[in-house]
């Protein structure tokens, strides 16, 4: 039986090694006129296609998903690439987000859920409360009105503690 690793959502230096090297890769491009994406559509781009090649060589044909299991306090909660989630904390308005991975150090975008703007990628150190972390459901339109697996071990939409 094997074990899935649970990332700790406080790698933070880790995190911003990654930042600093995903944004020395964009500058160099831009200087070199490689390309003309603002950084966080190129760093979408980017991530999607190493998702895809990850994909293509593990043998799957078609892109897989991936996920990690992460811990932010005692609570466990699952991220997957490329999915679009919504937080909720009491009366305040939703929050709607997607996430992707570089390597193992999962990013966010939030959007703003009237216009669809979506705001820069940051990481999701110390970005959720609690409560939100409880609340998470999968946007996903293939999983539309479904929860997202949350936790790991309690029913789907439900988080574990640790």
């Amino acid at each position: 039986m094997s074990r899935r690793k649970d990332y700790s959502v406080g790698a933070q230096a880790e995190s911003q090694d990654g930042q600093r090297r995903r944004i020395d890769e964009w500058m160099t491009l831009v200087g070199q006129h490689k390309t003309t994406l603002g950084f966080d559509d190129w760093l979408q781009q980017v991530l999607d296609e190493q998702h895809q090649r990850a994909a293509a060589e593990a043998g799957h044909g078609v892109c897989q998903p991936t996920s990690r299991l992460l811990r932010q306090g005692d609570m466990l909660f699952r991220l997957e690439h490329g999915a679009r989630y919504r937080v909720r904390h009491g009366q305040e308005s939703p929050r709607v987000f997607t996430c992707v991975f570089d390597g193992e150090t999962p990013y966010i975008a939030f959007e703003n859920v009237v216009t669809g703007v979506r705001f820069p990628w940051i990481t999701v150190d110390g970005v959720f409360r609690q409560t939100e972390l409880r609340s998470m459901e999968r946007l996903d339109a293939h999983d539309a009105g479904k929860s997202a697996e949350i936790g790991g071990t309690g029913p789907s939409g439900q988080t574990s503690p640790a």
